[in-house]
């Protein structure tokens, strides 16, 4: 016996040195030994055992090969494929729900199905496959990757890195959840004259809503518009830097507690059913839509632009303060909205119990609208002009603590009296 090896029995019969196996080696029933890429799993002898593996099979992929799964379906219990690529252009299906899968980039193309999880860990490129069953999609923190159109149906899509989608359509359906805590970056834009939206849509068909539940940063940077009409749950960010990006529901029952923000070439639309809480934060442009039916708590943004062409409603007791209000719409409920910088009211109404407060900071004009029941409040510079009128009805109020010109002009022959009546 050699010194070296006497002193490694020693240290192991004290219990200093425990002989540990290879995590790889011990968990895998089949590995991969065939072509570095280009190889396909559906050859099998390019597998230790000689046989393509089974539902049973703990399949190992070494770092660095590429393998394509091009049958229907291909199976495996659970895959270890760390530094690897894995390309679904045929049908995979995971047969373990407790079993996790790791791979270092993973492409899909065809369908993944089964139970269980996929992860990625260092990229994701999603082109058109589907996600079905009820296994999970799990791109890690640490994934690079991108997005251009599939299908995500009854199952989930979980998104921790950074994913981007440039073109297409993602289609969720059958209470599929898309859970973002990372950066999802809608680049995709609407073509002239295209039959389809781009973004990231649901089409009701007696289905279970599909959700996204936002808890990290969804993202718009460039032209062009955008659409998502899962229903949203935001309790992170979004971010329009450029163009247009519309919400058209919110998740059924959910407050959105998540900030809005971007910058001047940008605008976020609300453009259906949805809920924001107390306490959010405005940046940029803000619209409610012309279908868009809009409750909040109390928003907050002191240079934010709100414009209001659908329906707002303001939550009993609270007040949300933004830079600019544009009102065509309808403002309602029975809270208080204060303008910082300028209202603008042209053909809007104001109704119920709410409240707009023009702040002594503030200007603005009345061009036409209507008052029903709510208050006007103004400690700024407002003037009521051209040929319109601005109607008050049902104990309406205008309380003027600023100053307020009256600069209409009544037209000849108009069956209408321009003016406050």
């Amino acid at each position: 016996m050699s010194w070296r090896t006497f002193v490694v029995a020693a240290l192991c019969a004290l219990g200093l040195i425990v002989a540990v196996p290879a995590a790889a080696s011990a968990a895998c029933t089949t590995t991969w030994n065939g072509p570095v890429t280009g190889g396909s799993w559906e050859t099998a002898a390019s597998w230790s055992t000689g046989a393509t593996p089974t539902a049973t099979d703990e399949v190992c992929l070494p770092a660095g090969t590429e393998v394509t799964v091009s049958g229907s379906p291909s199976t495996a219990r659970q895959i270890h494929g760390l530094g690897a690529t894995l390309t679904v252009s045929g049908t995979l299906e995971l047969a373990d729900t407790a079993a996790v899968s790791r791979v270092g980039n993973v492409r899909l193309h065809g369908t993944v199905r089964g139970v269980g999880e996929l992860r990625a860990v260092d990229g994701l490129a999603w082109s058109g496959g589907t996600l079905g069953g009820g296994v999970v999609l799990h791109a890690e923190s640490t994934v690079n990757g991108t997005l251009d159109g599939g299908l995500l149906d009854g199952t989930t899509f979980r998104n921790d890195g950074d994913i981007v989608q440039s073109n297409g359509t993602l289609t969720a359906r059958n209470g599929a959840l898309f859970h973002n805590t990372g950066t999802f970056v809608l680049n995709a834009s609407r073509c002239w004259g295209c039959s389809w939206d781009p973004g990231v849509q649901w089409s009701p068909n007696g289905d279970a809503q599909p959700r996204l539940v936002n808890t990290g940063t969804i993202r718009k940077t460039t032209s062009g518009s955008a659409t998502i009409s899962l229903g949203l749950d935001n309790d992170g960010t979004v971010a329009v830097d450029q163009g247009e990006l519309a919400f058209t529901r919110g998740a059924d029952g959910s407050v959105s507690q998540g900030d809005w923000t971007g910058a001047a070439t940008g605008t976020a639309i609300l453009d259906g059913p949805l809920r924001l809480g107390s306490g959010v934060q405005v940046a940029g442009n803000l619209r409610i839509g012309w279908s868009g039916d809009v409750r909040i708590g109390d928003i907050h943004g002191a240079n934010a632009s709100l414009t209001v062409h659908g329906t707002l409603r303001l939550d009993p007791g609270d007040a949300s303060r933004v830079g600019t209000v544009t009102h065509t719409g309808t403002i309602t409920g029975a809270g208080t909205l204060r303008a910082a910088q300028r209202y603008d009211l042209g053909g809007g109404q104001l109704t119920a119990a709410a409240a707009v407060h023009v702040e002594d900071t503030a200007a603005g004009t009345l061009t036409s609208g209507a008052f029903d029941g709510a208050t006007l409040r103004n400690d700024g510079t407002l003037t009521l002009q051209g040929y319109t009128t601005v109607a008050g009805r049902n104990g309406a109020v205008i309380d003027n603590r600023g100053t307020f010109t009256l600069a209409t002009t009544s037209c000849w022959g108009c069956s209408y009296q321009a003016g406050l009546v």
